[in-house]
């Protein structure tokens, strides 16, 4: 049975009495934090104490109409925000369905675009799962998301798994490490290791309808899916953008073979053949 429980600002997650994880509704954004494995570790960190707009799963952008959505919450950089206009949490079937209308808006409060965010939970007996949906609406004018590595929708996964300790970062494509999986065409990126004497790991898998692009990837702790990098986009006022990826929170070492069964599941749940 899933269900959920709300403490503060933080909306929890829960799968036959477990904990599956939490979105947390922040000042300057929301995101995802806790996620667990089904074995019960927590694979992210919400924030680093160096880096504390690096919040466990979550959707941000540097160079948007020339301001900063990345570093938001970070002590010197001004203060953009993602501000919730409306929100509902539901239990759909097997899953939590969080529906979230944003409001991006600049130092001065101004609105820079409308995001229509959706986030789902997800324990299927395996590993447990987050969906996170990020569509950006040109409600306020035309939009240019300029080229920048600090973009996208990532992860700051449990400093455990970090490549500079035990952790290590791996490919659909193969690659091992921040050397063999940074700037890379792959369908999915892994992460595991070690946390309390114990293996477990999480991956990131972009929806395979949504645009492809290289990954960002690096040892300390961050892997990103941002189209960004390697290029500007832009919207006339009415255009809307979508970036998806899924989150997967399991327990032992990277399996590649399980990893590609849960992209192809993930293809065909999406339409999507080849």
């Amino acid at each position: 049975m899933i269900e959920i429980k709300h403490s503060h600002a933080r909306h929890w997650v829960y799968c036959n009495g477990r904990p599956v994880g939490a979105y947390t509704i922040g000042y300057h954004r929301s995101h995802v934090w806790p996620l667990y494995s089904l074995g019960g570790v927590c694979v992210i960190q919400e924030y680093p104490p160096d880096h504390v707009h690096h919040q466990g799963l979550w959707a941000g952008q540097d160079e948007v109409n020339g301001h900063n959505f990345w570093a938001a919450g970070h002590p010197q950089y001004p203060s953009t925000r993602q501000i919730s206009e409306s929100m509902d949490i539901a239990v759909e079937g097997d899953a939590v369905t969080v529906s979230q209308h944003n409001v991006w808006t600049d130092v001065g409060g101004e609105p820079v675009f409308r995001e229509e965010r959706t986030v789902i939970f997800r324990s299927t007996g395996m590993e447990n799962l987050v969906d996170i949906v990020s569509t950006r609406i040109a409600d306020f004018g035309p939009v240019h998301f300029g080229k920048t590595k600090e973009a996208g929708i990532g992860m700051r996964y449990n400093p455990e798994l970090e490549g500079e300790l035990n952790g290590r970062i791996e490919s659909a494509a193969g690659g091992v490490g921040e050397k063999g999986t940074f700037d890379t065409d792959a369908d999915w990126i892994a992460v595991s290791g070690i946390m309390g004497g114990r293996h477990a790991g999480i991956a990131i898998l972009p929806y395979p309808d949504g645009d492809r692009c290289p990954w960002f990837t690096r040892d300390y702790g961050i892997t990103l899916y941002n189209p960004s990098r390697h290029r500007i986009i832009e919207l006339a006022e009415g255009e809307r953008y979508t970036l998806a990826a899924r989150f997967a929170a399991f327990d032992g070492r990277t399996d590649p073979a399980w990893m590609h069964r849960l992209y192809a599941g993930l293809k065909q749940e999406r339409g999507v053949t080849g």
